[in-house]
């Protein structure tokens, strides 16, 4: 009746898919450990804005929605009640923000207190969710028990998300280049802000999941319906980060337009998966227009400029940033007090160089979605902070474009090639082109981890020692469970995701080169490439 043969070929997908739970789960430990290793290394407050986004949380689970704004010397805030230990974690930042050569020892004791005390917030108009969370352990706790479980919580669902792209790129990409795209995707400071207390963390991450869901959408021929359930969701918590989330998820779907083509969009028309997708954003947009429409527009708090720029000059200034603000969404930790080393930003620049250059001359699309994506992320301070210069000062950050940024390497990565067959032209054996590939994806992964480790072992040397202090100066501050504890966290967590991502890509080459064909998780070969 065909019942053995059938199970004898339901097997091979059925390990396929045990495979992809296994590799799923480890990616969650791994991306799981080196959050925490970044959260314990990272003290309390020691984040830009994070006072402010804890107070907030705190104070929208005790019921205080949409504060009034009033005027302040700095602009305009809300002012809510909150418990004394928030106040006392505020004074934490007079010890280190902003004395990068100060190490994080602080005589300022953090203590139970539930008395409440009135402090500002900027925040009480933004989009709720993220503070909904992540304010849910200060119902039960408090002191500094209270701000690391929300920084856990907050890390939780980060590293969720962050899991997800990967898983995502895994199960439905026909191709495993953009793992390697992925793992330049996510930088130190990605990283930094996914374990701390910040919605600019939150953004980053649910942008990273949308991106890596977006672009399965694209490479596949079908549509399953779990990417699409996946992928709607990663949009719609994109969406709802931050205020200027919609405008960020609007231009990664136009750039996945691109990369897409008429014809695939044709085809995406006529799916239910992306039918989905398409009502999810505009839910998603509509419920966000409305928080804006009645919370009124986001405020932004610091001093005017004097003498007030001209349009021209206020462009030149911005131009001019442009660079230092590119170099922080690799790396600028701290109160933007604690920059990466320099080689790290050089490494880590020049490999997402290369891999752009091949993009753009191997795959057709990536020479219209590429440059489309650059010039949106150069024109988002034209556009934002122009208008608000004069007012608040030049306030654009590089953690700011990471949503838009974090797609760059994706995009190039999984471009599908204009020429097939180049291996064979290049006059490359299939085990010459597995060798290639090896060799690459040991270089980069070996670049990562080397430019990660340095990268958080700088920010942990500015806490313990302070910066600029000679070699063997005895630390004066200690993350809880020790240096030794946190390193270990962070190194053994970093090694693991590269060293995974890093097989799956070799791996698959090797099956590609051999005609050895893989079985994604809806069930479909997945399509033989030439990484």
């Amino acid at each position: 009746d065909g019942t053995p043969a059938d199970g004898v070929a339901d097997r091979p997908a059925l390990s396929v898919r045990r495979r992809l739970r296994v590799t799923t789960a480890v990616l969650l430990v791994a991306v799981g450990l080196a959050l925490v290793g970044w959260m314990l290394a990272t003290p309390l407050m020691a984040v830009p804005d994070e006072p402010s986004h804890l107070t907030q949380a705190v104070a929208i689970v005790h019921g205080q929605f949409d504060v009034r704004h009033v005027r302040s010397p700095a602009g305009q805030v809300s002012f809510v009640r909150v418990p004394a230990w928030v106040l006392q974690l505020h004074l934490l930042i007079n010890c280190y923000a902003f004395k990068p050569m100060h190490p994080a020892d602080c005589p300022v004791v953090v203590t139970h207190d539930p008395t409440l005390y009135t402090l500002p917030t900027q925040f009480s108009n933004y989009p709720p969710l993220f503070f909904l969370w992540a304010g849910l352990p200060s119902l039960v706790l408090s002191g500094t028990g209270a701000a690391y479980a929300m920084r856990s919580l907050a890390l939780l669902v980060n590293a969720g998300l962050l899991v997800l792209g990967l898983a995502l790129l895994l199960r439905y990409h026909p191709r495993r280049l953009p793992l390697l795209g992925a793992l330049l995707a996510l930088t130190p400071m990605v990283l930094f802000l996914a374990s701390v207390l910040n919605t600019s963390g939150f953004e980053t991450s649910a942008a990273f999941a949308a991106w890596c869901g977006g672009l399965c959408l694209v490479a596949r021929d079908d549509v399953p319906l779990r990417l699409a359930v996946w992928t709607s969701l990663a949009f719609v918590l994109f969406i709802w980060s931050r205020p200027i989330s919609p405008v960020n998820a609007g231009i990664v779907l136009v750039v996945l337009a691109v990369l897409a083509g008429r014809s695939r969009l044709r085809a995406l028309a006529a799916s239910t998966g992306a039918r989905l997708l398409a009502a999810a954003v505009v839910v998603a947009v509509a419920v966000a227009g409305v928080l804006a429409v009645v919370g009124g527009t986001p405020q932004l708090l610091g001093t005017r400029t004097v003498p007030p720029l001209s349009f021209g000059a206020a462009f030149h200034e911005v131009l001019t940033l442009d660079p230092s603000r590119l170099q922080q969404a690799i790396g600028l930790f701290g109160w933007t007090d604690t920059p990466i080393p320099t080689w790290v930003a050089v490494a880590w620049t020049t490999l997402v160089g290369v891999l752009v250059v091949a993009a753009l001359v191997l795959w057709s699309r990536c020479r219209m979605a590429l440059p489309l994506l650059v010039l949106a992320v150069l024109a988002m301070p034209v556009v934002f902070e122009i208008p608000k210069i004069n007012a608040v000062g030049a306030y654009w950050q590089g953690r700011y474009w990471l949503p838009l940024l974090v797609g760059i390497p994706l995009v190039a990565a999984a471009g599908q090639a204009r020429r097939p067959h180049a291996r064979r032209r290049l006059g490359l054996t299939p085990r010459q082109s597995t060798v290639l590939a090896t060799f690459g994806t040991v270089v980069v992964g070996g670049v990562v981890v080397a430019a990660q480790t340095a990268a958080f072992l700088q920010a942990l040397r500015r806490y313990t020692t302070g910066l600029g202090v000679p070699a063997g100066t005895p630390a004066r501050w200690a993350p809880p469970g020790g240096s030794a504890l946190v390193i270990t966290l962070f190194v053994v967590g970093d090694v693991l995701l590269v060293v995974t991502l890093g097989w799956q890509v070799v791996r698959h080459r090797a099956q590609s080169s051999t005609g050895t064909h893989a079985v994604t998780g809806a069930g479909t070969p997945a399509t033989p490439v030439t990484a």
